[in-house]
């Protein structure tokens, strides 16, 4: 059974044990021997290894690369290079890293039923509204 929380150690001077759940966080990092998460309360480390929290993660986390998991939930939009998340956080990577995310963002949407649609203009929302209507 999988647990919805974290415990990590803030990352200040006294060490200040910080519960995270897993929907807040953003992504996290493996620097050395220590993994940072960055989610919607601030930051926190814990010593260990990303790849030993995949079997702990639900199935919204992409392991993108050997010291990074991004929580794909989260995610706002997937520029070039550059993922924005929901609370502003931006997180600056390769092209080919992004476009990996964004490969598996689209289809972790289409796995979940989740429809991506971008609204270009009122007229094309209009011909939307009206096909919907007229099967």
């Amino acid at each position: 059974t999988r647990s919805s929380w974290v415990t990590g150690v803030q990352t200040c001077a006294l060490p200040i044990f910080t519960r995270i759940n897993f929907e807040d966080i953003y992504f996290l990092e493996q620097n050395q021997r220590k993994i940072f998460f960055y989610h919607k309360q601030g930051e926190s480390s814990v010593y260990g290894r990303a790849s030993q929290l995949d079997c702990k993660l639900h199935d919204g986390f992409f392991h993108c690369s050997i010291g990074m998991i991004i929580n794909l939930t989260n995610i706002i939009s997937i520029g070039l290079s550059e993922i924005v998340f929901d609370g502003g956080m931006k997180l600056v990577l390769s092209q080919s890293y992004c476009r990996r995310i964004r490969n598996a963002y689209r289809r972790y949407m289409r796995i979940n039923n989740v429809y991506i649609g971008i609204k270009k203009n009122d007229e094309d929302q209009s011909a939307v509204e009206k096909d919907s209507r007229n099967p």
